[in-house]
């Protein structure tokens, strides 16, 4: 060493320095040290030439050692004894180079490394041994070193083994590095350092042997504030106060089950326990895990949003970022996770990354049955999950658009009280859109300046796309309240209603309303059901049919579990898509099963509606305690029903077979073509729909057997 070298002027560079030549000295007595002689030495010259002070290594300090490329043939005659010599010549220049450091001030006073500091917190929160410890220093020092991540990617480059790269840099034995770096060890498992198949570099960010995870970079800076601003570093900061939980109360009893699940779980450290929230997008769904985190007393992390560089994660960067989270939550016992929009780590072949292969899939199945945490999952659809996967979970919630107005017009209140517009309660009766369409709406109307007639034209289109923004479902067939003498219904409404309200009575029991199209079947049933209540779930044909897996069996079992979890009373109007006889060609068996055992076991009233009862199952019919027919209206009763709707006498004698739907439709139709027609235009109207469709068209096709006769139609009678 001369006397003139140049030592690093600052404690921080001299114990940078250092660091650089322990990694040096270790490459050189590990068992690769012939290997890597010409590496480490290439690496030591191009950082010391030129360095004034300001570099990693004092200048001048190889000055003393020969400078060779490689010695050629270990087996020649004196190849082995001149690479020991320069072997040694280059350890003593090193030792050297670090006495002179030393000399010129320890580096005492520098300020504590981030990284040793960060790794030392990573070994308490994920109990890391000292190796595991070590593997971790040296990836955050590449990370933030250039002269160790440069040497690091020289050593790889020459033995092209990360283990043995790893061994050599840290002079450990290559076997046990190789252990600490297997799938199944802490640093993989937690999810710190994931193996890649690049043999690059080291620790490169997007072509190395191993990836640190991004999250742990982007912490380690904030260790200056201590532990806990670490912990925040890796996970982010909790997720905000969502909506308040009264607006999750048309749930039911099952959001109170799951918030004390979720706080029964994490309190007492139960393993596997997860929650999946799923329905269509904008319904709430992340407002709802916010809700119940809230109500369980916890801390909601939000885990897998983004990547190092803000862009979407990978599904294997979310899973890494899960197993994190994880490993740093364990043991505390006041927080839960959410993964949100979890269709990419759950479904059996996700759409935005590769198919699943058996191996991701079996740690997507110990993580479920093993983690320490509770997770909230939110997702749009189940039909592409893995049955696997929905089996492991303890709760599954489906999240729609609230029925309920009042449920509605509080959400539609508070996403138009921000954006500085008003409501009306036709907005909140009309319009069942899901929450994060109603903030859509109404803040692209408020930058338009335009006002409720607008939000209506943009709900609209999210209607034709998406459904969301819909016209709420009311299930009323006709407008107007209901008024018991405008129907023929071979039953008193009243006096059953009477039977049915008794003290002591069960809820247990079903009713058929059957009847032509028009007789008001979906007005009686929702009229029954408002006044049995307390509340209403109420489900049309086409709302049974389902989609995807489950199709209209899925649709029926939700159904029914939703009136049980709102204890509200069920109207299944239009029942034979799922109740035809099973004998029928359009039959759907896994529906009629579906139907027959949940009529079996539901504890609370059911009706149902249909316009042909003798095409339902023969099963189905025997589950109806009750059975309400109705009929076309007899003259008194249509005379009455004209007067009620179209607010005039009748011009003549009205057709036979007339409906109360008839006298709706030709009502809408006269304040459609505006103004109003002479006396005789709505008979002749009336009697247009009778020919057409009505009880006294003409009968084409095939006539009812006689064994079916007692289900046809009774003669309009007058009720006492």
């Amino acid at each position: 060493m001369q006397q003139d070298t140049v030592i690093a002027a600052t404690p921080e560079g001299r114990a940078a320095a250092r660091r650089l030549l322990a990694y040096m000295r270790n490459c050189l007595r590990s068992d690769a040290a012939d290997a890597l002689l010409a590496s480490v030495e290439a690496h030591a010259r191009k950082l010391s030439d030129g360095n004034q002070g300001d570099g990693p290594l004092p200048a001048a300090w190889l000055d003393g050692v020969q400078a060779g490329a490689d010695d050629g043939d270990d087996r020649a005659p004196g190849v082995a004894l001149r690479r020991m010599a320069r072997r040694h010549a280059v350890l003593a220049a090193l030792d050297a180079a670090n006495t002179a450091i030393a000399a010129a001030g320890m580096e005492d006073d520098a300020e504590v490394e981030p990284e040793a500091l960060s790794a030392d917190f990573a070994a308490e929160e994920f109990a890391l041994d000292p190796l595991d410890t070590s593997i971790l220093l040296l990836g955050l020092r590449c990370a933030a070193d250039p002269s160790i991540d440069g040497l690091a990617d020289a050593v790889m480059w020459r033995l092209r083994d990360p283990a043995e790269t790893v061994a050599a840099l840290l002079g450990c034995d290559r076997r046990a590095v190789r252990a600490r770096l297997a799938a199944g060890a802490p640093l993989a498992a937690t999810g710190l350092i994931a193996p890649a198949a690049s043999r690059t570099s080291l620790f490169g960010n997007y072509d190395g042997a191993l990836i640190l995870h991004s999250s742990l970079r982007q912490a380690t800076p904030q260790v200056s504030g201590g532990r806990e601003a670490w912990v925040v570093g890796l996970l982010g900061p909790p997720c905000g106060p969502g909506l308040p939980w009264e607006d999750f109360a048309h749930l039911g009893e099952v959001a109170d089950l799951a918030a004390r699940l979720l706080g029964t779980a994490a309190r007492s450290g139960t393993l596997g326990v997860h929650i999946l929230l799923y329905g269509p997008p904008g319904t709430g769904k992340s407002e709802l895990a916010r809700a119940l985190a809230a109500q369980a007393g916890l801390r909601l992390f939000a885990v897998g949003e983004s990547s190092e560089d803000g862009e979407e994660p990978s599904r294997a960067e979310r899973g890494g970022a899960l197993r994190l989270a994880l490993g740093l939550t364990r043991h505390r016992r006041d927080a839960a996770l959410l993964f949100d929009e979890a269709e990419d780590a759950l479904e059996a072949a996700p759409r935005q990354s590769a198919a699943r292969d058996d191996q991701s899939k079996a740690w997507l199945n110990r993580l479920m049955e093993a983690n320490p945490t509770p997770i909230l999952w939110t997702c749009n659809g189940l039909d592409r999950m893995d049955r696997a996967t929905l089996r492991r979970m303890s709760l599954l919630i489906k999240v729609g658009v609230p029925r309920e107005e009042s449920v509605r017009a509080r959400v539609w209140g508070r996403v138009l009280a921000r954006e500085g517009l008003a409501l009306t309660e036709r907005s909140s009766g009309r319009w069942a859109a899901a929450p994060a369409v109603c903030a859509t709406a109404a803040r692209a109307v408020r930058l338009a300046g335009g006002g409720e007639s607008e939000v209506e034209t943009v709900l609209k289109g999210f209607a034709q796309v998406l459904g969301g923004g819909a016209p709420a479902v009311t299930g009323r067939a006709e407008a107007g309240p209901f008024d018991p003498d405008l129907i023929a219904c071979d039953h008193d409404v009243e006096a059953l209603l009477g039977s049915l309200t008794r003290p002591g009575v069960s809820a247990a029991w079903a009713m058929l309303v059957c009847g032509p199209p028009g007789s008001g079947k979906s007005t009686l049933a929702l009229h029954l059901a408002d006044r049995l209540g307390p509340g209403v779930v109420c489900r049309r044909g086409v709302d049974l049919t389902g989609d995807g897996m489950g199709g209209p069996a899925r649709a029926l079992a939700a159904a029914f579990a939703e009136a049980r979890a709102r204890h509200a009373v069920l109207v299944l109007d239009g029942i034979a898509p799922v109740a035809v006889d099973h004998a029928a060609p359009d039959a759907e068996g896994a529906a009629l099963e579906t139907l027959l055992a949940c009529l079996d076991d539901h504890p609370l009233p059911v009706l149902c509606t249909a316009d042909l009862p003798h095409r339902l199952d023969r099963a189905v019919l025997r589950r109806f305690l009750v059975t309400l027919r109705l009929s076309a209206l007899d003259p008194g009763r249509a005379v009455r029903a004209y007067r009620a709707v179209l607010g005039a006498e009748p011009p003549g004698p009205l057709p036979d077979g007339l409906t109360i739907g008839d006298l709706v439709a030709v009502q809408r139709r006269r304040d459609l073509l505006g103004g109003k027609p002479d006396a005789s235009t709505p008979l002749i109207w009336l009697s247009e729909r009778t020919e057409v469709g009505g009880m006294a068209a003409k009968v084409v096709g095939f006539q009812l057997r006689a064994d079916q006769a007692e289900h046809g139609w009774p003669a309009a009678t007058k009720l006492a």
